[in-house]
């Protein structure tokens, strides 16, 4: 299996960005992954124009190979995980679901002609939700789901991993494989985690070393930045 880590950032996130993409880097060079890494300069909505640009990598890779999509505030916690252990090639599409809409910041795809698709999809409607902080994330997950809006409940991760496998996507749902911990501004006065509100994991409130990767969400960049140094 092959994969590549696509980062993207904005100049607003450099510094962000000067600590988490060399963690993807060590990272990738560990096992033997490919990386890019782009500080992007916005036009209109960068969660859109993000969308776009991973779909182009996808389109330039070759069939079969994998693409690790991950935001700029999330952080590898555990090194000597393999992302072979994520994947299978049964499915197409690799993704954790908040409530029910897809995450955005750490999600896995195959590449072939259906991912490429899709992707290509997401970045071209998502400007119907372009006023969202998470509009790619509702534009994957309409798509996904062939409904014209999201549904307002939520469901268990077997009927949400049912209701995304309505397109030609091939969708398995991580939410129980430790794949990347939600951390959204729980800490304590030192900033380091605590009690971290983890959506993908309910039952499981605080960040643990066997985590995958963390993400650091739903909190000011400074507040990130602060953050991400205690957990490199």
């Amino acid at each position: 299996m092959n994969f590549t880590i696509f980062q993207l950032w904005t100049e607003q996130y450099r510094l962000l960005a000067n600590l988490t993409w060399p963690n993807k880097t060590n990272y990738a060079e560990r096992h033997g992954y490919k990386t890019i890494g782009v500080q992007h300069k916005v036009r209109s909505s960068i969660v859109l124009e993000r969308a776009l640009q991973w779909a182009f990598t996808l389109d330039a890779m070759p069939d079969g190979d994998f693409l690790l999509m991950v935001g700029t505030d999330t952080i590898i916690t555990r090194p000597d995980t393999r992302l072979e252990i994520f994947v299978d090639n049964n499915h197409d599409l690799f993704v954790l679901t908040d409530g029910y809409t897809v995450f955005g910041d750490a999600l896995i795809v195959r590449s072939c002609p259906a991912t490429r698709r899709f992707l290509f999809m997401v970045g071209e409607r998502g400007h119907k939700y372009a006023k969202h902080v998470g509009s790619e994330q509702d534009a994957m997950t309409v798509i996904l789901l062939d409904e014209p809006e999201i549904p307002k409940e939520e469901h268990s991760t077997a009927m949400i991993e049912a209701q995304l496998n309505k397109t030609d996507v091939r969708v398995k749902v991580l939410n129980d494989r430790k794949f990347c911990f939600d951390d959204i501004a729980n800490h304590d006065s030192r900033g380091i985690p605590r009690l971290g509100q983890n959506r993908f994991f309910p039952r499981e409130r605080t960040w643990m070393p066997e985590y995958f990767m963390v993400h650091l969400g739903g909190m000011p960049l400074t507040k990130r930045i602060e953050l991400a140094r205690n957990y490199l």
